[in-house]
């Protein structure tokens, strides 16, 4: 019996297994508030909740402001001055530094690749993917129905509102969108970067109601189909992250025969 060109591209898999994955994310998809602008997360584990870095550790939080100042004066010494408080911020996140910011993509397909990726396939854990509605948390934590444009919009400053604790602090988690950081970043770029930005509560994102935030996880039985959504969407680690480290993970799976 002669194959199909979708099943010929990845050995043993059927055409209904990518239309069964697919189908768990737009059930997911079906129950929030509006469905022209969704972001997305994907989580190795299923069990982690959606909470930024500053929060997991109990003494972070307290020395956020020393840590942000710190960064600003050391990372001068290594490139050109930053003038921008949020891409300061933008940088400590993308470089590994625990923030009141939470990663998310506005593509699917990066999304899908970083919890398959991370979780080994499913093979250490299942993995978890996270949609959300950006304007619909927006307008419940701010009152606004929009997505906040940084550095463009200058309703909410990282410094004076979150640092200086001056002006009102939104109550809750707030989805703003990197427009001018991406531009020079290749791999935020690349991955389609947006974050949520965290009050004080450290209240995570899916304590939010189904309307605004949703998710599904991707078990065994679609592990074939997912990946098989990821080869056709040219998604692997290199397009991921557009770097050596990415690089070298892209290569790894071809010579271990992971990529398959």
């Amino acid at each position: 019996m002669s194959r199909s060109p979708v099943t010929a591209l990845f050995e043993g898999v059927t055409d209904q297994a990518i239309l069964s994955f697919l189908k768990v994310a737009l059930t997911a998809h079906a129950s929030l508030a509006h469905s022209d602008e969704v972001w997305y997360r994907g989580q190795a584990n299923k069990d982690w909740n959606l909470l930024p870095g500053l929060f997991r550790f109990n003494t972070a939080a307290s020395q956020e402001e020393r840590a942000y100042r710190e960064w600003i004066r050391r990372a001068e010494l290594i490139e050109k001055p930053e003038d921008n408080e949020w891409n300061h911020l933008f940088n400590m996140q993308h470089y590994g530094v625990p923030t009141r910011l939470l990663d998310w993509t506005e593509s699917f397909a990066v999304a899908v690749g970083f919890s398959l990726v991370f979780s080994n396939y499913g093979e250490t854990s299942v993995p978890r993917v996270f949609i959300l509605d950006p304007r619909a948390l927006n307008k419940k934590t701010t009152g606004r129905d929009r997505v906040f444009e940084i550095p463009e919009d200058k309703t909410i400053s990282y410094r004076q509102t979150y640092l200086e604790n001056r002006g009102i602090m939104p109550t809750g988690p707030v989805a703003v969108r990197p427009s001018i950081y991406t531009l020079s970043n290749r791999r935020a770029d690349n991955q389609a970067g947006v974050f949520t930005i965290h009050d004080n509560s450290g209240q995570p994102v899916d304590a939010q109601s189904r309307s605004i935030v949703t998710s599904f996880t991707i078990e065994k039985k679609h592990v074939p189909g997912a990946r098989l959504f990821l080869k056709l969407s040219h998604v692997n680690p290199y397009t991921i992250y557009p770097d050596f480290g990415g690089l070298a993970g892209y290569i790894r799976a071809m010579l271990t025969n992971q990529s398959k």
